[in-house]
């Protein structure tokens, strides 16, 4: 197959994908020949040039996103900013070889190394365009890995965009390349021979990667879909917890894979939430065609959502009680969804099925314990956050609820954070997180190293051939002192030199 590589207005440029991994390995051949300090270097570049040219990015992201020109700067780009520092600053002591403590082989050594893995595929979504795939891009070149990006076929501007910011650094030709398409290119990039796929976007499209890269033993990373709940609990700050759950339920419009999408609340502050929360979520003001990313809320990105929203809002709006509290309209045009709250019993799609839109569905709990429960009652288990002003019990709380992160007093943030880990778990995630130590390592390989302190070991090891009765003997009084504490152990230790004496004497 064909790849498009680029998009210019009056022409296309096709290449067969085989022959773009080919440019990438030599590139990634050169680039890892490089110093940790000169690789730095060059990748800061890329920051250099997003940060000269940072308005007119800003400007192209919102006007096809159109996402308010605050959440371009704040959710998509800051982070990517952070990410290369934190990598910059650690990065080497992460990936320097590591010692292996050998609790008894003492005259053996073992030493951790790690090389990077090669040439990785990218496939990114298009809900956060800039910081999603170019974050993942830059811990691949920090772990010394050449990339293929594709990123979303719904926003091509800004994946030209991300495409003229590398070819715009000081990095190598080559050792970014993006190319463009739909679902098609997807698969080719994913049946291809680059070595890892990170892939992030929904879990039926996941399931499917997981499948090819799995049938050609190919390392594969998922992050994938979200119905994170908060947890209010009886003693939360209800005012701080309403603002919480307006931004972590409507930041992008609710396009977010960790947005707020369930609220379950402690009967004792159930009413007064929703008394707080209904006025301020009508006072957020929404973008409009002529008025482009100077408001709070933006459009819907990808049209195909639309569908999702009616589907889930008209099993809410055809059951018997009048569940809506607020919203539930689309806007002229239907390029926007009113901020929605919906009250839920707990079987509809709205609370089981991810939204992935402006839409947060309520329900009440007693006990901690129920609470927790409805929590993790959900395929999902990315994100979740807990409300309280008892700190030491909500991490208690914490370690009981099935997600990857879990906040305490916050909400849909950690992603902008490059030090820490982003992964989810059931059908949220799969495979190595992103971001911080364990997303670098996630970008290499592993291998280890095991040698002799000396050349030539003074005596041949004891478990080499021809085997004894002698060497049999030895190793049963070895588990002994594996196994038994104390004087017994000691005991075993001391027949086991004596054992050891004896066979360099009959040598």
């Amino acid at each position: 197959m064909r790849i498009r590589i680029t998009d210019l207005s009056k022409e296309r440029e096709y290449m067969h994908l085989e022959d773009l991994i080919v440019k990438s390995r030599n590139a990634q051949v050169k680039w890892n020949q490089l110093s940790f300090e000169d690789k730095s270097e060059k990748i800061y570049s890329f920051a250099t040039y997003v940060h000269k040219n940072l308005d007119q990015i800003i400007n192209t992201m919102m006007l096809e996103t159109g996402k308010p020109k605050f959440e371009v700067l704040g959710s998509d780009i800051i982070g990517v900013f952070g990410l290369i520092d934190f990598y910059s600053k650690n990065a080497k002591e992460i990936l320097s070889p590591k010692r292996i403590k050998l609790n008894y082989f003492i005259h053996k050594k073992s030493i951790k190394v790690y090389k990077p893995l090669g040439v990785i595929g990218i496939i990114s979504p298009w809900n956060f365009p800039f910081s999603i795939p170019v974050g993942e891009v830059l811990t691949a070149l920090f772990g010394g890995n050449a990339v293929i990006l594709k990123p979303s076929e719904i926003l091509p501007k800004t994946g030209k965009l991300i495409e003229e910011c590398f070819k715009n650094s000081e990095l190598p030709e080559n050792l970014v390349q993006v190319i463009y398409g739909e679902a098609e290119t997807g698969r080719e990039l994913v049946n291809s021979s680059v070595d890892k796929i990170i892939f992030t976007g929904s879990v039926a499209t996941g399931i499917k990667v997981a499948q090819n890269c799995v049938q050609n033993l190919k390392p594969v990373s998922l992050e994938l879909g979200g119905k994170d709940a908060m947890i209010i609990c009886e003693d939360a700050d209800v005012d701080f917890a309403v603002d919480g759950a307006i931004f972590g339920g409507f930041v992008n419009s609710g396009q977010v894979c960790a947005s707020v999408e369930r609220i379950i609340i402690h009967e004792k502050v159930y009413d007064e939430f929703i008394k707080k929360i209904v006025p301020k979520l009508n006072n957020l003001k929404q973008n409009s065609e002529t008025d482009v990313g100077s408001k709070d809320l933006g459009k819907i990105i990808a049209p195909r959502q639309k569908e999702i929203y009616k589907e889930h809002l008209i099993e809410i709006k055809n059951s018997n009680a009048n569940k809506i509290l607020t919203g539930g309209e689309f806007n002229e045009g239907e390029t926007a969804l009113k901020p929605t709250l919906v009250l839920c019993d707990g079987n509809e799609k709205i609370w089981t099925e991810e939204t992935f839109g402006p839409v947060i569905a309520l329900k009440k709990f007693k006990t901690i314990d129920e609470a927790i429960k409805m929590a993790n009652n959900s395929k999902y288990g990315l994100l979740a956050s807990i409300w309280t002003k008892d700190e030491v019990a909500a991490v208690e709380y914490a370690k009981r609820i099935e997600a990857g992160t879990v906040l305490i007093n916050d909400c849909t943030f950690t992603h902008a954070l490059g030090e820490t880990p982003w992964f989810g778990v059931k059908e949220s995630g799969y495979g190595h997180p992103v971001h911080g130590e364990e997303g670098l390592l996630a970008v290499v390989q592993l291998q280890h190293i095991h040698f002799d302190r000396f050349y030539k070991p003074l005596i041949k090891p004891l478990w080499w051939f021809p085997y004894s009765e002698s060497q049999f003997d030895f190793f049963r009084l070895f588990l002994d002192f594996l196994y038994y504490k104390n004087l017994r152990k000691f005991s075993s230790l001391v027949k086991l030199m004596g054992k050891f004496v004896l066979h360099l004497i009959k040598k």
